[in-house]
């Protein structure tokens, strides 16, 4: 039973390869029957779209009706959107690759073990029912194309000349090849790159509601920071009535052993909050050389690519650095509006000297 639960969970993370493996995309033989059968599904759909242009030449050349040259054209039209698709997938498979990869085996989580493994089974589950949604309607209308009808004999469209040159039972054994798995083989290039685009970003949306729950836990540690200092502050005002009522009846010289406490007390209270002042002054720190080099970084034409790149990397750096979750010496958050304005200022400058510069 345990292996066949192994099993049952390598299949479930194999979902997505195997919709991959079908639409053409990637797959690594393992041996010499593997690379030659792999080598021939991949040169399959130049068969049918060989087919395809043949017959709708066919239906050009010989002034077919209008609906024949409709379906045959929208047949081919659709065997070029499957071939960009393709191309797509082929192009950022390395990028494709290294997020499965990452989305598989995350390195990070919000701190709740939890929350981490809902988030993400629900992710895994939502994209085992697209995955296999999508492929059982592919399947059924593979089904249904092999019940002859009309309207399928229409859509496939063999012209005559076919079996007058070279006889009928080549044009029936073209058609049946024409029909056989036409739906299995186009239809799963056709969604392969819608699929895999919304598996992955299903995952980083994932992804991301971990990040953020993370973040949400440290806006809670801030809140409950607060929370504390004003129960020490109560604490404090208390403190401080107890010690005007013994003050009375003790003395002058346990009085000043009392004070010389709440001294040393409210020496660390205030040594921490300019901790805290320091930290944020370090932080709005990295934000002012990084917005002077965005307007000072100067510009080339032959290094626009560069200078674009740098000057954006420059900004997000500065954002980043300005926009990290403030809090004063009391652990209250709040909104700078006179940073937020700094801000809006800066932009508008380098945005007119980016404008002059062009």
């Amino acid at each position: 039973m345990d292996r066949f639960r192994k099993a049952l969970s390598q299949c479930r993370h194999l979902k997505t390869s195997f919709f991959l493996i079908l639409a053409g995309f990637h797959f690594t033989p393992q041996n010499r029957w593997q690379s030659v059968v792999w080598t021939l599904y991949r040169c399959l759909p130049y068969s049918y779209l060989y087919i395809a242009l043949i017959s709708l030449f066919s239906a050009l050349i010989f002034r077919e009706n209008s609906i024949t040259i409709i379906r045959t054209t929208v047949i081919v039209v659709m065997m070029a959107d499957c071939f960009v698709k393709h191309r797509l997938l082929l192009r950022y498979g390395d990028e494709i690759r290294k997020l499965r990869n990452y989305l598989e085996s995350p390195t990070f989580g919000s701190g709740e073990t939890t929350f981490d493994e809902s988030v993400r089974k629900r992710f895994r589950r939502s994209a085992r029912v697209l995955i296999i949604g999508i492929s059982s309607i592919i399947t059924v209308q593979q089904i249904l194309a092999w019940v002859p009808n009309e309207q399928l004999s229409e859509a496939f469209y063999i012209h005559p000349w076919v079996g007058s040159i070279w006889g009928e039972n080549v044009a029936l054994a073209i058609r049946i090849w024409y029909i056989s798995i036409f739906s299995a083989v186009w239809l799963f290039k056709l969604y392969g790159c819608t699929v895999t685009s919304i598996v992955l970003m299903m995952g980083l949306e994932a992804e991301q509601k971990v990040l953020a729950h993370n973040f949400k836990r440290i806006q809670d540690c801030l809140e409950d920071l607060r929370q504390s200092y004003w129960d020490s502050e109560l604490a404090r005002k208390q403190y401080w009535d107890r010690v005007r009522d013994v003050a009375s009846g003790v003395g002058e010289p346990t009085t000043a052993a009392y004070e010389v406490i709440v001294l040393a007390y409210g020496k660390e209270v205030y040594s921490m909050c300019f901790m805290v002042d320091s930290m944020k002054n370090a932080f709005d720190s990295i934000a002012g050389p990084m917005l002077y080099w965005c307007v000072r970084f100067p510009y080339s034409e032959d290094h626009h690519g560069t200078y674009v790149e740098m000057r954006t990397t420059l900004q997000i750096i500065a954002a980043c650095s300005r926009n990290i979750v403030s809090f004063g010496c009391a652990g209250i958050s709040d909104i700078s509006v006179a940073v937020f304005a700094d801000m809006l200022n800066i932009c508008y400058s380098v945005f007119t000297f980016l404008r002059d510069t062009t």
